[in-house]
């Protein structure tokens, strides 16, 4: 297991699954004075550990950035610590995650696992790459630890 540690641009707001993130990303982007290219395939949302563990999947609490070694800091810059993730990719959006994230509990539920953090999601391939919506794939990563 690896235990690597990464660093994120965050910015912290209630955003629903419902919302289009491109103003949030916009946000982001403007406080921090980032350039939009660095954006592909690095952009995620996140559902705090507190709603996690109350299975409340109504909004993200998130929108952030992943930094690449080099990338300046800036004043929303957040260390992530390495550790367990559960792992899981699906057909589909941000917006169609929830079925997802149930799975994901299911599983949790059954291995004995509590969520220990943010999960972290990814579109992995979206409009950027495709304009095809059944090869949209997302990326839910859920810190855990056992109960």
């Amino acid at each position: 297991m690896f235990n690597i540690d990464v660093r994120l641009l965050r910015h912290y707001d209630k955003i629903s699954f419902a919302e289009d993130l491109e103003q949030p990303i916009r946000e982001l982007e403007l406080r921090n004075s980032l350039n939009s290219v660095m954006f592909l395939g690095k952009v995620g949302v996140s559902i705090s550990c507190e709603n996690l563990l109350n299975r409340n999947l109504d909004r993200f609490s998130s929108i952030f950035v992943v930094l690449e070694p080099g990338d300046d800091d800036a004043e929303d810059t957040f260390c992530l610590p390495g550790g367990r993730y559960l792992t899981l990719r699906f057909h589909g959006t941000h917006k169609k995650a929830e079925p997802a994230y149930i799975k994901m509990f299911q599983y949790m539920d059954q291995k004995g696992y509590v969520p220990a953090g943010d999960s972290l999601e990814f579109a992995l391939i979206d409009y950027g790459l495709t304009n095809d919506p059944s090869k949209f794939t997302t990326e839910i990563q859920i810190p855990y630890q056992t109960i």
